[in-house]
């Protein structure tokens, strides 16, 4: 049998992310410290950087020996031995049990979810918070099992379990270990690693088992494949690579086998089930038509209106890369934080449209001071309401901006004060500046200046701490004009203003005060980048 394996290929180890389970380790008289074992999973070149796991120290490989040679590659099946260079390393740092591996593969758990089997000469079942030594690699780790589907496992038995370590250990889906009884003295049983991200609480759901189940599949595609089709409409595919110890570029791999859709998140890559993605494609553009035929003044649909509107709950960061997604593939616009079908346009009507023209010019005229909607409406002599319903439809459509209750700036003025807001930032030295900075380079006045500067507080183009305030790095281009009319969601006639619609959420409610204060430093919370300034995965 032992013959048998030997010669047997192991083309899906070799294929996998190096990982050498570390069973001595010593210092080579002129040479420096040197770990030996066997390489679990696919190969390591004299020069490769990797990672001592669990601890987390980086080294080089200086030399590698393998089969009593000097070798300048070792690969799975092969016992080998690695000198090694690096900050920290010594014989005294890198202990039996722990993992050379690829550095993308450190990631220590202190949980997780396996398939057990209980020896038949067990004398009783194994119940919950039963003590056991794992053994796992070169590893021996106290921990405790607990069965996931029934109270106990019965000898001769095979069932799911999760098992809590007392220290954390380096380990992939699929790796073998032992479990014997904490005397080490009776080997109780064994099993496979189904999962390095267990869960603490909900484990026992039928959910988490139907996870489980899928997971338990040898073959990555087709456990990828049941898990596309399991409880979670989403999978991170980054995350069960890494899991697998498998390299990133397999990911393409398995979205071809799987037909599943990829999309490329902050958070990696995603894979999603291609029933579902023409389930939730559909739900979408139903929304969207459904919002654009009752309410034609409206842009759209807010980010995380449409979010919760969606069949299933996604994470911001995903939810967000499928909308980038659908809008190139033409079936969404995103205009900042709202969204809408890509034909669609706050309509005016003809008597609408005539009394707006006779308006804006009254803003630009005074850029920086632009009359009230009660000042508009008195010189007019027209109803104030009238005057406010259609500053706040052009607001939507992307023409000016609130910047307080009542006061509505141009576009363009504002994409103008925020070149302001940059060069105070760049004049003052050290990018901080104050208040009557800017009110001094706008030559306004200090009241409106500060309605201004609280305007993009709550973009986010500006942080304010105390009594001075600074360009925020992370939203610097924010509100900078540009002329690309590919990238522009709005009408031809406004297609040079940045960022289309404006934000609709957290604008303030001017009368209550809610919404006014000042972004408290994260980012999280500020609107998403103008399109022309995104980047592309």
């Amino acid at each position: 049998a032992l013959l048998h394996l030997a010669i047997e290929p192991r083309v899906a180890a070799r294929s996998g992310l190096f990982r050498l389970a570390v069973d001595r380790s010593f210092t080579l008289k002129g040479h420096g410290t040197a770990v030996t074992g066997m390489v679990l999973s696919g190969a390591v070149t004299v020069g490769d950087e990797i990672v001592i796991t669990p601890v987390g120290l980086r080294a080089r490989v200086r030399s590698i020996h393998a089969q009593n040679a000097a070798v300048e590659r070792a690969e799975a099946g092969q016992r080998a031995a690695l000198v090694l260079a690096g900050s920290g390393i010594s014989k005294d740092s890198v202990h039996r049990g722990a993992l050379a591996a690829d550095v993308s593969l450190h990631a220590p758990v202190l949980r997780l979810d396996a398939d057990l089997r209980v020896l038949a000469g067990e004398p009783k079942p194994i119940g919950s918070w039963f003590p056991v030594h794992v053994h796992h690699g070169a590893s021996d780790t106290p921990g405790r099992v607990v069965p996931l589907t029934a109270d106990t496992l019965q000898p001769g038995q095979t069932g799911l379990a999760q098992i809590i370590l007392e220290r954390p250990i380096a380990a992939c889906v699929g790796d073998r270990f032992v479990v014997r009884d904490t005397s080490s003295t009776r080997t109780i049983g064994g099993g496979r690693v189904l999962d390095v991200r267990a869960p603490e609480r909900r484990r026992r759901t039928p959910e988490r088992l139907a996870t489980l189940t899928a997971m338990a599949e040898a073959d990555a595609a087709t456990a990828m494949a049941r898990l596309l089709a399991g409880p979670m409409p989403w999978l991170n595919v980054s995350e069960f690579l890494r899991d697998r110890a498998l390299p990133a570029s397999a990911g393409q791999a398995l979205g071809a086998q799987t037909d599943a859709v990829l999309v490329d998140t902050a958070d990696g890559r995603i894979a999603v089930d291609q029933a579902r993605w023409q389930t939730l494609q559909v739900t979408i553009a139903a929304h969207l038509d459904a919002t654009h035929r009752e309410r034609p003044d409206l842009p759209g649909l807010p980010r995380e209106r449409l979010r919760a509107l969606s069949p299933w709950r996604l994470p911001v960061s995903v939810f967000n890369a499928i909308l980038e997604r659908l809008a190139r593939e033409g079936v969404v616009a995103v205009d900042r934080s709202w969204v809408r079908r890509p034909d669609h346009r706050v309509q005016f009507s003809d008597e609408e449209e005539r009394l707006w023209r006779h308006i804006l010019p009254r803003l630009i005229s005074e850029p920086y001071k632009p009359p009230r909607v009660r000042d508009i409406a008195k010189t007019m002599d027209i109803d104030e309401a009238l005057v406010r319903r259609l500053a706040k439809m052009a607001m939507r459509r992307g023409d000016v901006e609130e910047i307080a209750q009542d006061h509505f700036f141009t576009r363009a003025a504002v994409e103008q004060m925020a070149d302001s807001v940059r060069a105070c930032a760049a004049a003052s030295g050290t990018g901080d500046f104050s208040a009557a900075d800017f009110r001094d380079r706008l030559d306004n006045g200090r009241k409106v200046a500060i309605q201004i500067l609280e305007f993009f507080d709550r973009h986010g183009l500006t942080l304010r701490r105390k009594d001075m305030r600074r360009i925020n790095a992370h939203r610097a281009e924010l509100f900078r004009a540009h002329h690309d009319a590919a990238t522009s969601a709005v009408p031809d006639d406004v297609a040079s203003r940045i960022g289309g619609v404006p934000l609709p959420v957290g604008r303030p409610d001017f009368k209550s005060g809610w919404g006014r204060q000042t972004a408290s430093g994260g980012f999280d919370s500020h609107p998403p980048p103008p399109p022309h300034l995104r980047k592309t995965p």
